[in-house]
């Protein structure tokens, strides 16, 4: 399962959506589809999520905090 990691300003309520050079990494090298799951990692406070994903496109990924 992949590592992912965030900054504060990217959850909101029960929703995290990964930007940037992981898009590309989630959808082209990893192949993962909506509904695989995933650990994100907030580097601001270590706090740690497992996420399902909810929605891809083309410069977002939106997961939903399982844990």
């Amino acid at each position: 399962m992949g590592k992912f990691f965030i900054k504060s300003n990217q959850i909101e309520n029960n929703k995290i959506k990964i930007i940037g050079d992981d898009v590309n990494h989630i959808k082209n090298v990893l192949r993962l589809k909506v509904d695989d799951d995933i650990k994100v990692c907030n580097s601001e406070n270590s706090k740690n999520f497992i996420c399902t994903i909810s929605n891809i496109n083309s410069n977002e990924v939106e997961c939903t905090i399982l844990k």
